[in-house]
């Protein structure tokens, strides 16, 4: 699917329904690797905290989205095939590098940590080492437009993000955040409030996981 086809199907996504479809399963070679950027994380702590997750991929639009050493940066999933079954062709032991669709600097922001996409796939969920959640709109960043896209809302959690999980079916529009203070969070990603829902004076969370309708939420801490 072309890129100017994926940003016109999610801009014009509204009440029709969406029938997800796998763009990213394909056999190739056990040893080949896709590398998306050129440059190595920093081994510090501070610069890549061990618990990050910097790739997010939907299915049903056929993007992904990785955070880098400055910011994230977007790509065609049609793409990352067809460069995997390049490197598929090569034989054993092959790197293959993915040019991105789209790169946004966010070093303003601090260091990214987790990269997140809504259950509905229409928005992208980024948190940074300063404890930001930055939400995007995934047609804003797949667009071919001359300007770097801005995010549709900043929100600070007061404390760095450990964890962050966007609901997956019930309650869309809400995100959970585990705080590295031991925090968890709700956020409303519509009104922008977010609410503590278990605090660390009570309870260290060490962990969360949402259920599949996102109808409950579990939390796992130091005892089990």
């Amino acid at each position: 699917m072309a890129t100017k086809d994926v940003v016109s199907e999610i801009e014009t996504f509204t009440d029709k329904e969406s029938q997800p479809v796998d763009v990213f399963h394909s056999q190739v070679n056990e040893n080949t690797c896709l590398q998306i950027s050129d440059k190595p994380f920093s081994n510090s702590r501070r610069q890549t905290p061990a618990y990050s997750r910097l790739l997010a991929i939907s299915n049903t639009y056929g993007y992904m989205v990785a955070g880098t050493t400055k910011g994230v940066s977007a790509f065609m999933t049609a793409d990352a095939q067809k460069e995997l079954a390049q490197g598929k062709s090569k034989g054993t032991n092959t790197a293959v590098t993915l040019a991105a669709h789209r790169e946004v600097d966010l070093s303003s922001h601090g260091k990214i940590t987790h990269v997140e996409i809504t259950a509905d796939e229409l928005q992208v969920l980024v948190a940074t080492v300063s404890g930001k959640l930055l939400i995007f709109s995934a047609a804003a960043l797949l667009a071919d437009t001359g300007t770097s896209p801005w995010p549709t809302k900043s929100i600070s959690v007061g404390s760095e993000i450990r964890d962050m999980r966007a609901n997956p079916q019930e309650m869309p529009s809400l995100v959970a955040v585990l705080t590295l203070a031991g925090d968890l969070l709700i956020v409303d990603l519509v009104s922008g409030t977010s609410t503590t829902i278990a605090s660390a004076n009570d309870q260290v969370t060490t962990a969360i996981c949402w259920s599949r309708k996102g109808k409950q939420i579990v939390c796992g801490d130091s005892m089990g």
